[in-house]
């Protein structure tokens, strides 16, 4: 009860904050999964604000894997993280502990946030996803969902103080299904095809989301 009370005040403070600093819009909602179907949502990494972003699209609970030593720092921001249903993973190896819990939180229909490339961007592009991605994603046996993350390098890099205001979006696209990699020899090949396609489908989010607003730009009759 109270971890479900902190995610909600946690879920509409982060709601309002976005909307009235960041201008925060959401495309694609429809491909977002709905409550009851398990899936992975792979995002680019360019903030601390990307968890947030990708949560609030949602009107019922996510959960959100966090590099173990943000769990070490106090013992409040251990109780805030895993009552905000953040789950500890270290960046060096994936515990088959940590692995049967995600499994689980997937086979009863949970989504779970993960970011393939593993840490936020140094400037702002689109990097490489790492093949372990592919591996956990393989194992979680569930679709994954592409989700492109416009704008928090400018409104909080990662060596920024301070969030600055300028405008979020987030954009949902068509799942990957993971059925479709069976055909694959489970190995390094397979996983780090996973990998790439998610990557890929993150690209093409982002080429189409700046063609629209190159559009919108261009219709905008001049002063």
């Amino acid at each position: 009860m109270i971890a479900r009370l902190v995610y909600f005040i946690g879920w509409l403070g982060s709601l309002l904050y976005a909307t009235l600093y960041h201008r925060y819009r959401v495309y694609g909602r429809r491909h977002c999964p709905p409550a009851g179907r398990g899936a992975v949502l792979a995002a680019n990494h360019a903030s601390y604000v990307d968890p947030t972003l990708i949560g609030i699209a949602f009107y019922h609970r996510i959960w959100y894997l966090a590099r173990n030593t943000l769990f070490e720092r106090s013992r409040l921001a251990r109780w805030i993280l895993i009552n905000i249903s953040a789950i500890p993973i270290s960046r060096e190896r994936l515990d088959l502990s940590t692995l049967r819990r995600l499994q689980q939180l997937c086979a009863g229909g949970q989504q779970i946030v993960i970011f393939p490339e593993g840490t936020r961007t140094p400037d702002g592009a689109l990097h490489a996803a790492h093949a372990g991605v592919g591996l956990l994603a393989d194992a979680l046996k569930v679709d994954i969902v592409p989700v492109y993350l416009h704008g928090t390098y400018e409104a909080f890099p990662r060596h920024s103080a301070w969030p600055r205001p300028k405008q979020v979006v987030a954009c949902f696209g068509p799942s990957l299904p993971i059925a479709a990699y069976h055909a694959l020899p489970r190995g390094r090949e397979r996983y780090e095809r996973i990998a790439q396609d998610i990557m890929a489908a993150i690209t093409k989010l982002q080429t189409g989301l700046l063609r629209l607003q190159r559009r919108r730009h261009k219709s905008k009759p001049s002063a």
